[in-house]
């Protein structure tokens, strides 16, 4: 199916990346960054009409990320996400 022989789960993986010049993050510093990565202050919903959903998380940095589900029977309503900065962090 491949070209080439493809393993995913082979024990020379660390030796072949660091050979390579490769860095690999210790599980404990992927997780950290990960966690930081996936933070989030809160995040909040409010039903505008009963068809219609907004959502807005706010995230540490200051940044913001909120989703729409508009009514359809709103003249000019659209779907969508928007992203943006709350206050500087």
């Amino acid at each position: 199916m491949f070209p080439v022989q493809t393993d995913f789960f082979f024990p020379e993986f660390d030796t072949e990346m660091q050979t390579a010049g490769i860095p690999i993050a210790s599980e404990a510093d992927a997780i950290t960054h990960l966690q930081k990565q996936f933070a989030i202050w809160g995040s909040w919903a409010t039903a505008i009409t009963p068809s219609e959903l907004r959502v807005i998380t706010c995230m540490p940095d200051g940044t913001f990320i909120l989703a729409h589900d508009d009514d359809p029977l709103v003249a000019g309503g659209v779907d969508g996400m928007e992203r943006g900065m709350l206050c500087p962090a």
